[in-house]
């Protein structure tokens, strides 16, 4: 049966920001996906175990300027994506979608230490991503990192659960994932001899067989593990002290060996659903683009 939308109650939001809901209108409209923001967010938390901070909450002149250049930031990163990309998070009969909420605060109770930037969880026919308004603003790898939950969310969906067992032989032998989060916000878990790629960069030499994951944060859960290599891979970085950035180079990341497996696990998965790899794509689409500050 063709999953049923529930009604739900219309949230208006202010008078000062309708100016960036004239800017959300337009992302919706060239990209096919679903932007709430200001109070808008509250339709969308009741199945994400958080609780959601409006950007309403700070309305201020200063605060409505950042969430105006938040927007345009939105937009730069969305439109590394490749143009079908978007649509397949639709389902058959062209409903719902993407959804992607923007937030100021995360907050919950499971955790005593650990306040999440971001979360992206299935709700009904929506495939819900909830990000804070500075982690756009500040990176573009922690929407990366959420669009990549959704994505495992979607295949998952359709092609079945990644295999834990053929995961698992991707880890070190007797590995065991932590899922410890607030381990990892009080530093308990951090570990320089952990086999990261970020313990790499203190090595004179580089260790193609040392690291397993991109750093501790990827040791909690298969799912982190797995958002933080595309995250990883989707990143920007400094190019000749210029004020511009690039992406990073895959292939750099890909001479690691125990991470070029994970990355050719995953790259099967991403053919399932979209008939390519789209991380490459986006690689493809952005080798002559500079994103500037």
């Amino acid at each position: 049966e063709p999953y049923q939308i529930e009604k739900q109650e219309i949230i208006e939001i202010g008078d000062n920001f309708k100016e960036i809901r004239k800017e959300a209108d337009k992302i919706e409209k060239d990209f096919g996906i679903r932007l709430l923001i200001g109070d808008e967010v509250k339709s969308s938390e009741s199945a994400s175990q958080y609780i959601f901070t409006s950007t309403e909450k700070y309305n201020d002149e200063y605060y409505i300027q950042t969430e105006m250049e938040n927007m345009r930031e939105l937009r730069k990163i969305l439109e590394m994506y490749p143009e079908d990309f978007f649509s397949h998070f639709k389902g058959t009969n062209g409903k719902c979608g993407l959804r992607i909420s923007i937030v100021s605060e995360l907050s919950s109770d499971s955790h005593e230490h650990f306040v999440a930037s971001g979360l992206a969880y299935p709700n009904g026919g929506w495939y819900d991503i909830a990000i804070c308004s500075s982690a756009i603003y500040e990176t573009d790898s922690s929407l990366h990192h959420e669009i990549w939950h959704s994505v495992e969310n979607l295949i998952e969906k359709r092609h079945g659960y990644i295999d834990a067992t053929e995961w698992a032989k991707l880890n070190p032998e007797n590995f065991e994932y932590s899922d410890d989060f607030d381990g990892f916000a009080t530093g308990d878990s951090y570990d320089m001899a952990n086999p990261t790629l970020d313990n790499t960069f203190y090595e004179s030499e580089p260790r193609y067989d040392f690291p397993y994951f991109i750093y501790d944060y990827s040791m909690i859960t298969p799912m982190e593990d797995r958002a933080t290599l595309i995250e990883r891979l989707l990143s920007m970085e400094f190019k000749d002290n210029n004020d511009y950035m690039q992406l990073i180079d895959i292939n750099e990341i890909k001479k690691y060996h125990h991470l070029n497996a994970k990355i050719k696990y995953l790259e099967e998965w991403s053919k399932q659903e979209f008939g390519y790899v789209y991380w490459e794509k986006i690689h493809e689409k952005s080798r002559d683009v500079h994103y500037y500050n």
